[in-house]
């Protein structure tokens, strides 16, 4: 899957900037030939706190532009305006970036009118730029009700969360199907367009930080700077896209991404058309636990407390387990879907909880003739079952097969016994990696 398009965002919540290539840094993407010019490196402010579509959708209609030392930037009846990146501002104010404190260099009197000009404002509205130099960022870790992986080295400038906001053509197509006014991927603001977890495009290593949780913003039509009237795709997304438990009734659209080392410099330069290679977390191998394990693990969700953990190096298996599927899909009706598309499907099991009720959860296991298409789904790391796009995880693969790995003298399949405390904790880790991998979509 490559890359299909990169954008540049220099001030908060204004226009895009589509560019060829951009230089993967610390602070976001930066344009290779000068990267004094990153992605939110500006923002407009008001009484020091950060404006934005949200209030002032017309900031959609700011276009900036990249010139010699610095932005142009044009919006309808207004004339241009220069924004210099050399020499920086000297005054220092102090704002607020979502209620985060943050400082800033403020620009001068005449490039205030300009937007208190083009806001028909009197209000005290100002532009402010980052000096990376003096400032300190505002890190992207432990977010005030927005739980995600981002570690210590992971910052932000002027951005919401991160610096890198990746989206997939892919989503917003499934999203204009359940559309009457269908959008642009635009709406959602992000820097690469095509998607998902760890990943290395060109030269860049990026880690997966969190979901990107959608607000109203993306209700603002990029083109003309008007907010839908019927909150559209804001309501539709909060039909389908949700995950109540991490992030209660926000929906989900994109991700965020973060470079994966803590170096200050640039990790690479990416460009349209690279290659988007996801980097999957090695899944562990063992052999049975023990009973009394067996039902410590065991949990009211139904899991048999072995597909976490048991499955076979290179993800070598006829059997996976399927997780989040809708729970009124009959077993039955769900293998004749999938035959269509995996000939070599042999069953389809619906779990059913360990309670009194035998009620079915979201879990499906399915067992194939063949490993190949098991071991394709598994390198995807989903399965698609209806306009739903599921976590898979392997399971221990059949005797059959097992006796045949054996046998085989290319085959590696060499299962490891681990104590109880090492199986507990591979499969706290393999239950945090399917919430987040459930994420993503």
């Amino acid at each position: 899957m490559p890359v299909q398009e990169l954008l540049i965002y220099p001030i908060k919540s204004c226009g895009g900037v589509r560019v060829q290539e951009a230089l993967v840094t610390r602070y976001g993407l930066a344009l290779p030939s000068d990267p004094r010019i990153y992605d939110r490196r500006w923002m407009i402010v008001k009484d020091g706190r950060h404006l934005s579509q949200r209030v002032l959708p017309s900031m959609a209609l700011i276009q900036p532009s990249f010139v010699e030392n610095g932005l142009l930037l044009r919006a309808p009846n207004m004339p241009d305006l220069l924004i210099p990146v050399s020499p920086l501002p000297k005054e220092i104010v102090h704002c607020h970036c979502w209620d985060e404190p943050i400082l800033g260099l403020r620009y001068d009197d005449t490039i205030s009118h300009w937007f208190r000009r083009l806001f028909q404002s009197n209000d005290q509205i100002d532009l402010v730029i980052f000096d990376e130099k003096q400032f300190q960022t505002r890190s992207s870790k432990n977010k005030p009700d927005f739980p995600n992986a981002a570690e210590d080295h992971h910052v932000a400038v002027y951005h919401d969360v991160c610096p890198i906001h990746l989206c997939s053509l892919e989503s917003v197509t499934n999203l204009n199907t359940r559309l009457e006014k269908k959008i642009k991927i635009y709406n959602f603001r992000p820097n690469i367009i095509d998607c998902w977890r760890d990943v290395h495009i060109g030269e860049a290593k990026l880690r997966w930080i969190s979901p990107s949780l959608r607000c109203l913003l993306p209700t603002v039509d990029q083109e003309t700077g008007i907010k839908d009237p019927n909150q559209e795709p804001w309501k539709t997304l909060r039909n389908y896209r949700l995950k109540p438990d991490a992030y209660g009734i926000k929906a989900l659209l994109g991700i965020y991404l973060g470079q994966i080392n803590d170096s200050k410099i640039a990790s690479g330069t990416i460009h349209i058309g690279d290659s988007i290679h996801v980097i999957k977390q090695e899944l562990v191998k063992a052999l049975n636990q023990s009973g009394r394990l067996w039902n410590e693990l065991n949990s009211e969700n139904g899991s048999d407390c072995q597909s976490e953990i048991v499955t076979e190096e290179l993800q070598v298996t006829d059997k996976i387990l399927v997780h989040d599927v809708l729970t009124n899909i009959n077993a039955d009706d769900l293998r004749e879907e999938l035959l269509n598309i995996y000939p070599d499907v042999k069953h389809v099991k619906r779990w059913q909880s360990r309670d009194e009720s035998k009620a079915p959860t979201k879990r499906v296991q399915i067992d194939f003739d063949l490993s190949e298409n098991a071991k394709t789904i598994l390198q995807n790391g989903f399965i698609d079952i209806g306009q739903f796009r599921c976590p898979a995880t392997a399971l221990k693969p059949s005797g059959r097969l097992q006796r045949k790995l054996k046998n085989s003298s290319r085959s590696d399949y060499k299962p490891q016994i681990f104590n109880e405390r090492a199986i507990q904790q591979m499969f706290e880790e393999q239950k945090t990696t399917i919430e987040r991998v459930y994420a993503l979509f």
